[in-house]
Formats: structure tokens, C-alpha cells, sequence
């Protein structure tokens, strides 16, 4: 046989084995992968030797460099082993300096394929640190962006505890948030996020991962959700907890850092309060302090998957936690401000300004559900105060607002208007109902004893009031309501004084 047909006998061959390879190598795993690669090469080795009579050293050098890639450095040296045999037993080309160059080769190699992994390795952890990082940063500025958005309390803890807890977000399974009350020796429980087991978790992500909300989509669904997981909450706003020295809130607001409990220390009470009722077993806590100001605590755990809390992972969440204390202490300056801006600094009840504020919001609604207004005026007060002076006045003033505030209801309005003239704003509520209340208003007035009071035109102070609902008028806009009522106030004191008048009896 001549030697162009070996050669095209090799050739036809060597095509044939690597299509052969190139197909198995997707039915097996990668370890075969590797051996059919060493083994082709033997094989390849073995062709030239009985078709050519050439043993390429070359060849020879690339086998022992992937086979200690692939099986690492004993691999390699046996597979130097082997070919010095085969090179011995059936060429001309063995020496031991060839040997000792086959077996050095190989350790090299493998040193190089430890290096080159290292690096790799290396690579892969700074990319996962990266994207990590990149993530919370993401997450932080979305967060950032939110709470300076807004001053109100309840929306800034919504946008906190889901910040924590999304997938999107740094991804804890649950996280609640008790804040400081009481001038510091008390936390009481606000908003907390997540389920209560592990089943209702997974139903949770489910949903997540169905509809592939982000972490913009899960806040503002928690702010259209009045009910964020009710039957957490409930056990979360119960909670009133005296700050002592011992137990895990106060050290974590004491000596202003997080604690990782891995384990529930039975002889803290707190403790074993939370594990009890929110079947906790390993949870971190994390103090809420901005400028010295000790604001709450915000607790994290992972009761769906398990996920041990990690010095890791309580470092991606100590900014956010800096995040939450700054805007949370913000929101209570605001309220404060806002307080001051909107309440009477005599009397503490709401002033003018928040009444146009209130009563725009509920006038928009007025005609689904009846607004009802009562103007209060203090009898002969002009005599009250010629006669008494102008501090004892300004008591009388603050007697009659406490009076009104406790007599009516939750969700009224109390404001004083300027000089004696108060204004209370009854959402939700007719004509009828409205005049009740101002009925009780005027006999706990009467009632009432006030210093000086004898000297008044009835012996005693006394107020007037008119009642105006927006059931009963054609226009309903704020002003109409007040006018009205002012009308009717100005009959109730043509009638004679200490009286209630409403709308529909002047008709």
C-alpha cells in the first residue's frame, strides 16, 4: 500500500474520530469528555507511529498537557509514564532525559493549571462581588429616591421593610420595625412585612416570581394595601416593650450595633417573646440612630428558606438601616413642624389653615357621603373677658377646646377659628347626627364650671352653635358649608343664646 493511501487511510480516520467525539461529547458528562479527548490523542499517537513511522513529540507534549489539565498532576504523570513505555517498547526516541522533561512538563502544568484557576476563581468572586454590590447600590438609590419623595411615617416604613425583604431588594424573608417612644425607655411595634410561615412564604414568591415585580411595583402595591400582612401586624402592634438593660433591644440601641442572634437566649425574655410569636429561630437586630438620636430598631429573619444571617449580610443592610433612621427621624421633625404650622398655640386644636387642608379632602367626597359642619360661638364673650380680664379669657378658651375634644368622636375635627369662635368637622356624618353632637357639646359647656363664669349673663358660661350638613345644599363647596353654618350660628343666637340650631329647622 502506497503512502498516499495511509495518508488518506489517516486523514479519513482522524475526520471519522473527531465527528465520532464531537457527537458523543454532548451525551456524556464532562469527566468521559476528557477521557475520550486523552484517549483520541493516544490514539492519534499510535496511528502516526504505525502508518508514518513518526512519533511527533509535539503530540506527545499536548497529551500530557491536557491530561494534567483535565485529571490534574497524577494524571499527568502517569500518562508521562505510559509514553516513556510505549516510546521504549516500540521507537528509537526514549532517553531518561526525555522521561525526566515528560514528568517536569507535567508538574509544570499543573502548577500552571492551579495558577490559572486561582485567577479564575479570583475573577468569578470579585464578578459576584460586583453584581452584588451593583445590586445594592441599585437598591439604595431606588430606596434614597422614595424617601425623599415623601415625609409620611407609615409610607417611609413600607418602602423600609419591603426594601429588605423583595427579591429585587436585599432579600430577607421577613422584617418588622419598632419604634421609640416614651423619651426613649420604650419601643412599640409599627409595620413589619413577610409571612408568618414558611408556606404562606412560598405562596408569596410564587406570586413574585409569576408577575416578575420589581422593587418599585411591590411598594407602591404596599401603599394601595391598606392590610400588609394582617395577621403579622397584629401581632407586630401590640407589641410594647420597656427598654431594660439586658435584653437584646436595649443592647443593640445601647452600644448602637447590630447583634446576629443564631440562637434564642431563653433567659432574655424579649427573646423568647419574639420566638414565640413569630416563630423565630435565628434573627438579627439593627438599631435605628441618626446624630445620637435613638429613632427604633429593625429586625430581620429568614423563616421561608432557612438562609443562616450572615456578618455578610448584616453589612448590606447597616446603610439601609442609616437610610431608615435619617428619613424616619425627618418624618417626625415634619410632624412636629407641621403640628406647629397647623395647631393653635393656645388652645392645641387644629387652626384655619388646616381646616381648608381637611375640609377640601372630605368636600370632594361630600356628595357620596354627607359632610357635617358646627360653628360654636362663646356667649357674651367680650363680657367674659371685660370682666374677668383677658387671661382668664384665654383659660375659658382652653377649657371649652378640651371640652370639645372630649366630646366628639374619633375621627372629627376640632379647630378654633380665631377669638371664641371654634369649628368641628364631622365626616360621615348627616344633619341629624351632627346636631346630637352639638347638643352635647352645649350641656358639657354648661356644665362645665368656669373660673368667673358666675359673672355672666346666665350665671354660668355658655355657648351657641349652628349645624350644616352638605346633604342640604345645592352647591357643595367649602365656603357654602361655612357660610351656612354661620347663618344658622347667628339664628342660634337670635333665638336667645345657649342654644343648637340646624339648617333644616330655618328652612
Amino acid at each position: 500500500m502506497s503512502t498516499e493511501t495511509f495518508f488518506l487511510i489517516f486523514i479519513g480516520f482522524s475526520i471519522f474520530l473527531a465527528v465520532f467525539v464531537n457527537y458523543i461529547r454532548f451525551k456524556v458528562t464532562t469527566r468521559l469528555n476528557k477521557l475520550f479527548l486523552i484517549m483520541s490523542f493516544s490514539l492519534l499517537i499510535v496511528l502516526q507511529e504505525y502508518f508514518f513511522e513518526v512519533t511527533s513529540i509535539l503530540t506527545i507534549i499536548s497529551l500530557i498537557i491536557i491530561s494534567t489539565f483535565s485529571f490534574q498532576i497524577y494524571v499527568g504523570l502517569i500518562i508521562s509514564g505510559v509514553v516513556a513505555i510505549y516510546l521504549a517498547l516500540f521507537t528509537t526516541k526514549f532517553n531518561l532525559f526525555l522521561l525526566f522533561t515528560f514528568i517536569v512538563l507535567s508538574i509544570g502544568t499543573r502548577f500552571f493549571t492551579i495558577f490559572i484557576n486561582k485567577r479564575k476563581n479570583e475573577q468569578e468572586l470579585y464578578k459576584k462581588l460586583l453584581v452584588k454590590n451593583s445590586k445594592e447600590l441599585n437598591v439604595y438609590r431606588e430606596v434614597s429616591i422614595m424617601m425623599q419623595r415623601t415625609y409620611e411615617l407609615e409610607r417611609i416604613l413600607k418602602i423600609i421593610v419591603t426594601s429588605v425583604t423583595a427579591g429585587h431588594g436585599l432579600g430577607f424573608n421577613r422584617a418588622m420595625i419598632l419604634l421609640v417612644i416614651n423619651d426613649g425607655t420604650r419601643v412599640q411595634g409599627k409595620l413589619g412585612v413577610g409571612p408568618m410561615t414558611a408556606d404562606e412564604g412560598f405562596v408569596a414568591w410564587e406570586l413574585i416570581t409569576k408577575n416578575r415585580y420589581r422593587l418599585i411595583d411591590l411598594i407602591e402595591m404596599q401603599d394601595e394595601d391598606d392590610q400588609i400582612d394582617p395577621q403579622l401586624n397584629k401581632l407586630i402592634k401590640e407589641l410594647d416593650i420597656k427598654l431594660e438593660k439586658g435584653n437584646f433591644l436595649f443592647n443593640a440601641l445601647e452600644n448602637e450595633m447590630p447583634y446576629i442572634m443564631n440562637e434564642i437566649d431563653k433567659s432574655d425574655e424579649i427573646q423568647s417573646l419574639f420566638a414565640r410569636l413569630f416563630n423565630m429561630e435565628e434573627f438579627a437586630v439593627f438599631p435605628l440612630i441618626t446624630q445620637g438620636v435613638k429613632v427604633g430598631v429593625l429586625i430581620i429573619d429568614n423563616p421561608v428558606n432557612k438562609k443562616p444571617i450572615t456578618s455578610e449580610a448584616i453589612d448590606s443592610v447597616i446603610p439601609m438601616a442609616n437610610q431608615a433612621a435619617i428619613a424616619i427621624q425627618q418624618s417626625h421633625l415634619y410632624k412636629q413642624v407641621e403640628n406647629m404650622a397647623w395647631k393653635d398655640g393656645l388652645t392645641g386644636l387644629l387652626n384655619q389653615r388646616a381646616f381648608q387642608t381637611i375640609s377640601e379632602k372630605y368636600i370632594a367626597t361630600a356628595r357620596k357621603e354627607a359632610l357635617s359642619l358646627i360653628m360654636l360661638d362663646i356667649d357674651y364673650f367680650k363680657n367674659f373677658n371685660d370682666t374677668n380680664g383677658h387671661l382668664q379669657g384665654n383659660q375659658a378658651l382652653i377649657q371649652v377646646a378640651q371640652i370639645i375634644e372630649k366630646s366628639v368622636r374619633k375621627d372629627d375635627y376640632a379647630f378654633r377659628f380665631g377669638g371664641e369662635e371654634f369649628v368641628i368637622l364631622l365626616p360621615k356624618t348627616n344633619e341629624p347626627e351632627a346636631t346630637a353632637i352639638a347638643e352635647r357639646i352645649r350641656v358639657n359647656i354648661q356644665e362645665e364650671k368656669f373660673q368667673g363664669g358666675d359673672k355672666q349673663p346666665f350665671g354660668m358660661l355658655t355657648v351657641s352653635l349652628g349645624v350644616a350638613s352638605t346633604a342640604n345644599l345645592k352647591t357643595v363647596t367649602t365656603n357654602k358649608l361655612i357660610e351656612t353654618a354661620d347663618q344658622v350660628l347667628y339664628e342660634a343666637k337670635v333665638f336667645g343664646r345657649n342654644n343648637v340650631k340646624s339648617y333644616t329647622e330655618l328652612i
